[in-house]
């Protein structure tokens, strides 16, 4: 009797051992199915096409929509596909064993491209090559990113370079060429008073139309002559404010040395052409501008002073640093992505993630607040703010508070003056550092943020559209790293349960051999 009754209480326990692993079994298998759907639904949601590349054969183990979108191939077709199926130049002795050994060498390698579609078209890209071991196994991840847009851009202003260059010699050309037949009509044919009269409005007619500032100054460089639009460009009313004064005081301070050295210049070789410099207003205020000039000869050969002609290139110099910004940009969130792709820890990819949203959008103040239980927020990563609050401060979530507005938000929520701002309250944080515009964006999918990326400045600012979209595109890469963080965490969490789940099975079996023991 005494036997029976502890061999049917042993095993109950067992029962109930293995009805535990089976439900601890169901509910890993299901977490883990939930954050593969994220991650692939994160990488599908990229700007970027993103592959996974078997080291062995060069075939791709994993794509990501993008991917198929840019190279017009389905999901199925470009599984069956290697990657120089897709190069459309390669070196005749191209080794892709080569290849994988300098990749795996250097960690990762950044490369420039020209991709084939399946339609037979072809496109520049700019690939992020990174070698990546996940357990036993090695992979290639490549990042690619179509840059025909950026040839575009980067041709165009190549282009109204040449055209403007082009033009200017154009008009000087017209106006040497003007000159000098003006002169040889004088000295060959001794007009009447009536034709030089004529001679000389077609010669002004032909100054005073022209869309470039021109100077005419004596060898000491007193201004004698200047067409309308060089009183326009400077913001001289009158023509008696500007004749008898030094063409030099037309520059900035720091290059009137300068041109008082290409003046020199030009009285022994004759001129000098398309030279960068700072002109001033009659304000004080300055702008770009190229000068090229010559020396103004007299029928006699003598040399009788200097022209001038000058045109403002700020539209040109604007156009060049948004160029570079956005060049600025794509680098910053290109290294970030680089970045996360490491193992590099979580608060370290934040304190960079900061650093580079402050440094591209030339603001004071970044910041990352996480969303705590209590749907507050922590000051988790910042640059700009006051010391002691990075890690410490807390940022209330209510809805009325512009944390909790942007969690309700689809958008990124932009303030160009917190003093006008009617949505929500300014935060005590950005009220105590007197911030005066700002955006922020959710970090992570809206129905499960990890928290918000801001940026934010003490004056007055309009962000552009490009500036919006770089926030964008930086908070969405910091999500993915911080899921991918996230994943790998549960894995290990899967790790330790799997083992304690087998130190229960081996302590029930030692428990059954002891209570044989026993009876």
């Amino acid at each position: 009797m005494f036997k029976k009754e502890k061999k049917d209480k042993y095993k109950t326990k067992e029962q109930l051992i293995k009805e535990l692993a089976k439900l601890r079994k169901s509910h890993s298998d299901l977490q883990i199915s939930e954050d593969l759907q994220l991650v692939n639904s994160l990488i599908n949601q990229s700007n970027d096409a993103i592959a996974v590349i078997d080291l062995e054969t060069s075939r791709f183990l994993y794509i990501n929509d993008k991917a198929c979108s840019n190279l017009g191939y389905t999901r199925a077709e470009m599984l069956d596909m290697r990657v120089t199926d897709i190069e459309a130049i390669l070196p005749d002795n191209f080794s892709w064993s080569k290849h994988v050994s300098e990749v795996r060498e250097k960690g990762y390698m950044f490369l420039e491209g020209l991709h084939k579609r399946k339609d037979g078209t072809t496109f520049p890209a700019w690939v992020n090559v990174k070698f990546l071991t996940i357990g036993k196994n090695n992979y290639m991840v490549a990042i690619v990113r179509d840059i025909t847009e950026w040839n575009r851009l980067k041709n165009e202003l190549e282009r109204a370079n040449k055209e403007l260059e082009h033009r200017v010699i154009e008009r000087t050309t017209q106006l040497v060429k003007a000159n000098k037949q003006l002169k040889d009509e004088i000295a060959a044919h001794k007009l009447s008073e009536e034709n030089l009269e004529k001679s000389e409005a077609y010669y002004r007619s032909l100054v005073e139309t022209s869309p470039y500032s021109i100077v005419f100054a004596d060898l000491t460089g007193r201004i004698t002559f200047s067409n309308n639009q060089t009183l326009y460009m400077h913001g001289f009313k009158d023509m008696e404010e500007i004749i008898g004064m030094s063409c030099f005081d037309l520059f900035a301070p720091e290059c009137r040395q300068r041109a008082v050295d290409a003046a020199q210049q030009t009285l022994m070789n004759g001129g000098f052409r398309n030279v960068e410099y700072t002109l001033i207003r009659k304000d004080g205020s300055r702008f770009p501008a190229e000068a090229s000039a010559s020396l103004i000869i007299d029928k006699e050969g003598k040399t009788q002073g200097f022209v001038g002609v000058l045109w403002d290139i700020t539209e040109r110099k604007l156009k060049e640093n948004e160029i570079k910004i956005r060049a600025d940009q794509e680098a910053a969130i290109a290294k970030l992505g680089r970045l996360a792709l490491t193992d590099t820890a979580l608060s370290v990819l934040m304190d960079e993630t900061v650093k580079l949203v402050a440094k591209n959008l030339n603001v004071e103040y970044s910041k990352v607040l996480e969303l705590l239980p209590d749907g507050s927020f922590l000051l988790r990563a910042g640059i700009g703010w006051k010391k002691g609050l990075v890690g410490t401060a807390i940022v209330m979530g209510e809805i009325e508070s512009q944390a909790g507005y942007i969690l309700l938000s689809h958008v990124p929520v932009v303030v160009e003056d917190f003093n006008t701002e009617k949505r929500f309250h300014k935060p005590p944080l950005l009220e105590e550092h007197e911030i005066v515009s700002g955006m922020s964006i959710i970090i992570g999918k809206q129905d499960k943020p990890f928290g918000v990326l801001g940026a934010h400045t003490s004056k007055l600012r309009t962000f552009t559209r490009d500036d919006i979209n770089f926030l964008e595109s930086m908070a969405n890469m910091l999500a993915e790293a911080i899921y991918q963080r996230q994943f790998e965490e549960m894995k290990e969490e899967l790790e330790k349960m799997r083992r304690i789940e087998s130190i229960g099975v081996l302590a029930g079996g030692i428990a059954h051999d002891f209570n044989n023991l026993l009876t």
